[in-house]
């Protein structure tokens, strides 16, 4: 396992799209923040606090979207260049295989967050300290510890990054893997909101106590899509407990796609 996990880890290092798709984060990370302070400072306030910037910079810093980019060069780069039916022939089992592979790209990802998350702890002053950002999101007061913030998106980026990993595995493809990874979650969620909306059109009276409408608002709160339900949702949530069930809910989708992952994986025929 360790030379599978040495190896993997010296090609990630040795990717040119690792450091793109990093490079373009922290730039257009920067740009958004010093955006928001000068439209803060425009509007007569100073939004410098660690847990708005970091719950404002999340979602529309793209972060899913390279993550979604780069894990489907990764995960799909051995079958494109033909490497995967030499690395299976060299006699180590398939699950390890998968575990350092998958054990790269969950440290990719976690090495884009975490730079965010610098990004977001060096340029704020630290404040707990609530601003008024009417003028920008919407009125804002944040009660939930700033840890609960960091690993609700944590997860979330985990989560993505486990479900393009299936995908990879699945359709062996770059190109079909980005499309897929950009908008199949989020024509799933569609379909369901269509699905739940028409059911409770067809069946139920009273819509707002019907099962469907529960079904509808889970996944329009925790499913993951391009664009991450739940990462532009984090600042609607009434309190902690839905914070830490949506932590839960993610790591329930690791384990979900990772497991398939690795059966897609032990049942692969390499050609």
């Amino acid at each position: 396992m360790s030379e599978l996990l040495h190896f993997e880890f010296r090609r990630l290092f040795r990717r040119v799209s690792f450091y793109v798709c990093t490079g373009i984060v922290i730039l257009s990370s920067v740009f958004i923040m010093f955006f928001i302070y000068s439209v803060s400072i425009v509007a007569g306030g100073y939004a410098k606090s660690p847990d708005f910037i970091l719950q404002t910079i999340f979602p529309i810093s793209n972060l899913p979207t390279f993550v979604i980019i780069f894990i489907s060069i990764f995960g799909c780069e051995d079958y494109a260049k033909g490497t995967a039916k030499t690395i299976f022939s060299l006699g180590y089992p398939r699950w390890k295989i998968f575990t350092a592979k998958f054990i790269t790209s969950s440290t990719a990802s976690t090495i884009m967050y975490g730079v965010l998350l610098l990004l977001t702890i060096l340029l704020s002053n630290n404040s707990d300290t609530k601003v008024d950002t009417n003028y920008l999101l919407g009125p804002y007061e944040n009660t939930d510890p700033f840890y609960l913030i960091v690993l609700q998106q944590f997860t979330s980026i985990l989560a993505i990054n486990t479900f393009i990993f299936l995908i990879s595995e699945i359709v062996s493809k770059t190109g079909i893997s980005i499309i897929i990874g950009i908008f199949a979650p989020g024509i799933i969620l569609g379909f369901v909101s269509f699905f739940c909306s028409m059911m409770n059109s067809m069946f139920f009276n009273d819509a707002e106590e019907s099962v469907f409408t529960s079904i509808n608002s889970f996944f329009t709160m925790y499913w993951l899509s391009s664009s991450n339900s739940m990462v532009y949702l984090l600042s609607q949530f009434s309190d902690s407990y839905d914070r830490v069930f949506a932590i839960i809910v993610n790591l329930f989708y690791v384990m979900i796609f990772g497991a398939l992952s690795l059966l897609c994986v032990t049942k692969k025929e390499i050609k």
